[in-house]
């Protein structure tokens, strides 16, 4: 005893020399052990420690407890060193005795300490694992299922060891499993599942904690549908050629629908009793107009689901008043209501929302609806709600005789500006109404917070300036329009009113058409006389030039005698005798007929 004490000592005072630290012997690094079915070794891993040096060395010891007992003073450790980075150790099975129990544990040496693990104790039977079971069969049902499995390879070589099991499953949508554990027997009954519905299953052994089996599918049965069908009415369309109504439904949810649903069966009633019995596919048809009530049931391969009413009449009860649309970032648009204030007002059954684009930008898109309890008095919109695009809600009250409806409200879920603007306009706003603005900046990050809320109204007389607007345009080209048709009357009547010579030309006889046309009346026959004497005497004529004695101009008017009156028109139109004395010498001398009057003379 002494002696051992006495190598302890050397051993510590050696570490101390050194300038060793020893680490925490009860420190645990996740080691385990396990030796793979009819496998001639066994596996050790561990967990690295992130504190220690890259260059750290692991070794792994063990020794059996069995020998150690019988020979205290001859026990054996056996040591095995991995390589650098390795987390793993084959100790070969021969190394090994059947029927022992082992000892083991790691030892990390650095260049500042030496770190020793928790021993693990083991027996070669605890640490095998065995081989994967493999499943057999599911027996199905609508809610339950039967799972089987079996293990032959594991009963040929360990007939004295039995094993248990564990089994998960889930459905093929989901993420999580669902456990069984502790199985004695090959087989084991699933509870609860859902119709219609598909599911992975695996197993595995326990202990040795085997590797889980390769997943089986199954899928349970159809079962009857449960639930309502959503409907609701888009409007109608009354022309010569066509009157019907667009009646509307929602697809009937899958885990409400338990199966596959094969049509949808609607019954129309109109006004005189008569029911219309027509089964569509989903999810929109055409009824007629003078439809009352409809209903409308899903159908599988089991069962119907029960039937949904629905009252198309208007009664002449109060709708809900003072709508309120709100935007709820991430979510949707949140409307809310108040009862009527009128005496005549009961609470519906429920309240349908029904909300669509204000401006259709793709035919055929539909309007979405959501129904709520009567006893509340807000909904939650959601959907794909675009920026800048007004939509229009409405919220009615259904009762078991008729409907009734609010006013149409205009709603905006976000309108965005970008980050260089300091201004924006809000346009189609609703004369008379109040709204409220607030404004949020946002970066790659996400939202930022919300400004104060700012309100606003619009003024109400806004239409009665468009009016007065479109009146003054009509007036005025109505007025053109009458001033071209009126145009020749409009002409004369301004020659009868104004002055002659406000709007006459002040005519030139010198160029008028009527002397141009008398100069060729009077011309043409003196050429053909000139012509036809020249032909009987071609002998030269003696031409004498007459000359007239330019007339003295008269005295000028006495005193006290008549004198002519000049208005001024006189010198604007009639020639001077100047003008005329020239005009005349002009045409005698041009005239062909003057050589001819001198020769007689």
């Amino acid at each position: 005893m002494r002696s051992r004490w006495g190598v302890a000592g050397l051993l510590l005072l050696a570490i101390k020399v050194l300038g060793l630290k020893t680490g925490d012997l009860d420190a645990t690094m996740g080691l385990q052990c396990f030796q793979p079915f009819r496998s001639n070794f066994v596996n050790c891993s561990w967990l690295t420690w992130e504190s220690q040096n890259a260059n750290a060395t692991y070794v792994l010891h063990y020794e059996s407890l069995k020998l150690g007992k019988l020979l205290i003073d001859h026990g054996q450790v056996h040591s095995v060193v991995a390589q650098m980075g390795q987390n793993w150790l084959v100790i070969e099975r021969r190394d090994l005795t059947h029927g022992d129990e082992y000892s083991i544990w790691m030892e990390v040496r650095s260049a500042n300490e030496i770190a020793v693990s928790k021993k693990l104790n083991f027996s070669l039977d605890e640490i095998v694992k065995p081989c994967l079971p493999e499943l057999d069969h599911v027996e199905l049902d609508c809610s339950e299922a039967t799972v089987t499995w079996k293990n032959p390879q594991w009963f040929e070589f360990h007939n004295d060891q039995p094993l248990t099991y564990a089994i998960r499953y889930k459905a093929s949508t989901d993420h999580e499993w669902t456990y069984e554990t502790n199985l004695d027997q090959e087989n084991h009954e699933l509870y609860d599942l859902k119709p219609f519905t598909c599911y992975e299953v695996q197993v595995r052994c326990i202990p040795g904690n085997s590797e889980w089996s390769s997943s089986k599918s199954f899928c349970t049965c159809e079962a009857a549908p449960f639930g309502q069908v959503d409907v609701w009415q888009k409007g109608c369309i009354s022309d010569r050629q066509n009157e019907s109504c667009l009646l509307l439904w929602k697809a009937l949810d899958p885990d409400a629908a338990q199966g596959t649903i094969l049509d949808y069966e609607v019954i129309v009633q109109d006004h005189s009793k008569a029911v219309h019995r027509m089964n569509y596919n989903c999810c929109q048809a055409l009824i007629p107009i003078a439809a009352q009530y409809v209903s409308i049931a899903a159908r599988n391969s089991v069962k119907k689901t029960p039937w949904a009413n629905l009252s198309l009449e208007k009664t002449e009860l109060p709708g809900p008043e003072d709508i309120t649309v709100m935007p709820t970032e991430g979510l949707g648009l949140n409307v809310t209501w108040k009862p009527s204030m009128d005496s005549q007002w009961v609470q519906p059954q429920k309240y349908v929302v029904e909300w669509r684009k204000e401006m259709v930008d793709s035919a055929g898109e539909l309007l979405n609806w959501t129904s709520t309890p009567g006893s509340r008095t807000s909904a939650l919109l959601r959907g794909n709600f675009s920026s800048k695009v007004p939509y229009l809600v409405r919220v009615y009250g259904l009762y078991a005789h008729g409907r009734t409806a609010s006013d149409t409200v205009r709603a905006y879920f976000k309108e965005e500006v970008n980050a260089t603007e300091r201004n924006y306009i809000i346009s189609d706003l609703e004369p008379g109404t109040t709204y409220h603005a607030w404004m949020t900046g946002s970066t790659s990050a996400g939202e930022g917070a919300a400004s104060a809320v700012h309100h606003f109204s619009t003024s109400v007389f806004h239409w009665q300036n468009i009016v007065i607007i479109l009146v003054v345009v009509i007036l005025f080209t109505m007025s053109s329009l009458v001033v071209l048709v009126k145009y020749r009357r409009l002409l004369g009547l301004c020659h009868k009113v104004l002055p002659r010579w406000c709007w006459e030309k002040i005519p030139d006889p010198k160029h008028s058409g009527i002397a141009a046309e008398m100069n060729e009346e009077s011309t043409a026959p003196a050429m053909e006389t000139l012509i036809k004497y020249s032909t009987q005497f071609p002998e030269i004529m003696d031409i004498a030039e007459i000359s007239e004695e330019i007339p003295e101009p008269p005295p000028p008017p006495q005193a006290g005698s008549n004198t002519m009156v000049i208005s001024g028109y006189e010198k604007r139109v009639l020639p001077t005798q100047e003008e005329i004395l020239n005009w005349t010498e002009q045409e005698r001398n041009t005239s062909p007929c003057s050589g001819l009057r001198e020769r007689e003379t």
